[in-house]
Protein backbone atom coordinates (compact mmCIF):
# COMPACT_ATOMS: atom_id res chain seq x y z
CA UNK A 1 0.00 0.00 0.00
CA UNK A 2 2.49 2.29 0.91
CA UNK A 3 4.44 1.88 -2.07
CA UNK A 4 1.52 2.49 -4.03
CA UNK A 5 0.89 5.94 -2.68
CA UNK A 6 4.89 6.97 -3.00
CA UNK A 7 4.03 5.63 -6.78
CA UNK A 8 0.81 7.92 -7.53
CA UNK A 9 1.73 10.91 -5.77
CA UNK A 10 5.34 10.88 -7.67
CA UNK A 11 3.34 10.53 -11.19
CA UNK A 12 0.88 13.12 -10.38
CA UNK A 13 3.67 15.16 -9.31
CA UNK A 14 5.77 14.82 -12.62
CA UNK A 15 2.43 15.22 -14.79
CA UNK A 16 2.15 18.29 -13.19
CA UNK A 17 5.55 19.90 -13.36
CA UNK A 18 5.02 18.91 -17.40
CA UNK A 19 1.92 21.19 -17.09
CA UNK A 20 3.97 24.31 -15.82
CA UNK A 21 5.63 25.52 -19.28
CA UNK A 22 2.29 25.49 -20.89
CA UNK A 23 0.58 27.27 -17.90
CA UNK A 24 3.22 30.36 -18.12
CA UNK A 25 2.60 30.29 -21.97
CA UNK A 26 -1.13 30.86 -21.69
CA UNK A 27 -1.20 33.56 -19.34
CA UNK A 28 -0.82 37.13 -19.93
CA UNK A 29 2.72 37.45 -20.32
CA UNK A 30 3.24 39.68 -22.48
CA UNK A 31 2.01 42.47 -20.20
CA UNK A 32 4.38 41.63 -17.58
CA UNK A 33 7.98 43.86 -17.47
CA UNK A 34 11.14 42.74 -19.13
CA UNK A 35 12.68 41.05 -16.10
CA UNK A 36 9.83 39.16 -14.90
CA UNK A 37 9.35 37.58 -18.92
CA UNK A 38 13.54 36.99 -18.67
CA UNK A 39 12.28 34.69 -15.22
CA UNK A 40 9.20 33.03 -17.14
CA UNK A 41 11.89 31.95 -19.93
CA UNK A 42 14.34 30.66 -17.71
CA UNK A 43 11.37 28.71 -16.13
CA UNK A 44 10.17 27.37 -19.31
CA UNK A 45 13.60 26.08 -20.15
CA UNK A 46 14.04 24.26 -17.10
CA UNK A 47 10.91 22.71 -17.62
CA UNK A 48 11.97 21.11 -20.49
CA UNK A 49 13.84 18.32 -18.76
CA UNK A 50 11.15 16.03 -17.11
CA UNK A 51 10.74 16.37 -13.02
CA UNK A 52 11.05 12.28 -12.10
CA UNK A 53 11.04 10.96 -8.90
CA UNK A 54 13.17 7.71 -8.06
CA UNK A 55 13.93 5.33 -5.38
CA UNK A 56 17.24 4.93 -4.75
CA UNK A 57 18.52 5.80 -8.26
CA UNK A 58 17.01 2.38 -9.63
CA UNK A 59 13.57 2.84 -9.72
CA UNK A 60 11.25 5.62 -11.53
CA UNK A 61 8.40 5.78 -9.28
CA UNK A 62 5.52 6.42 -11.13
CA UNK A 63 2.07 4.01 -11.90
CA UNK A 64 3.61 2.04 -15.19
CA UNK A 65 6.32 1.05 -12.81
CA UNK A 66 3.63 0.22 -10.04
CA UNK A 67 1.94 -1.88 -12.06
CA UNK A 68 5.15 -3.85 -13.75
CA UNK A 69 6.28 -4.34 -10.07
CA UNK A 70 2.50 -5.88 -9.27
CA UNK A 71 3.11 -8.14 -12.84
CA UNK A 72 6.35 -8.98 -11.70
CA UNK A 73 5.10 -9.90 -8.02
CA UNK A 74 2.23 -11.94 -9.24
CA UNK A 75 4.06 -13.55 -11.58
CA UNK A 76 6.88 -14.85 -8.68
CA UNK A 77 3.70 -15.69 -6.50
CA UNK A 78 2.21 -18.12 -9.33
CA UNK A 79 5.45 -20.04 -10.03
CA UNK A 80 6.26 -20.37 -6.27
CA UNK A 81 2.68 -22.00 -5.97
CA UNK A 82 3.47 -24.41 -8.96
CA UNK A 83 6.83 -25.09 -7.25
CA UNK A 84 5.33 -26.40 -3.91
CA UNK A 85 2.27 -28.16 -5.67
Amino acid sequence: MQISVLCAVANEATFECENVSSGIYHMNWYLLPRRAKSYLILMMVRTLRPVVFMSGHVIVLSLNAFSNLLKRSYSAYTMLQQNSN
